[in-house]
């Protein structure tokens, strides 16, 4: 099997949230799987090593809302542990992690 390019499929604001539609989740065959979040509300309590991946993930899905509680600062000691990469100036005046990751 090998990775293949198709042309943007764009989704439309009455089906989806989301710009474009997943094309992933077909492909990994995860379609009932994610389709068992539409329509929901879903809570994160705590945004660190895990909560951090959870929300990033969960974000990739058609849940309605999702909620995040923390009420810590993100701190350098985070950045290590987050997906994505803030800057050094975000790290300066660590912000609220709920914040950051909203």
């Amino acid at each position: 099997m090998k990775a293949q390019t198709f042309r943007v499929i764009e989704s439309k604001p009455e089906e989806s949230v989301f710009n474009y539609i997943d094309t992933n989740s077909s492909r990994a065959e995860v379609e009932a799987i994610s389709d068992k979040l539409k329509g929901r509300k879903i809570g994160i309590m705590g945004l660190g090593g895990t909560g951090s991946y959870v929300l990033d993930l969960v974000a990739k899905t058609p849940a309605d809302e999702i909620h995040l509680f923390d009420g810590d600062e993100f701190a350098q000691h985070n950045a290590f542990r987050a997906p994505g990469a803030p800057s050094v100036d975000q790290l300066r005046t660590p912000p609220p992690k709920v914040s950051l990751f909203c």
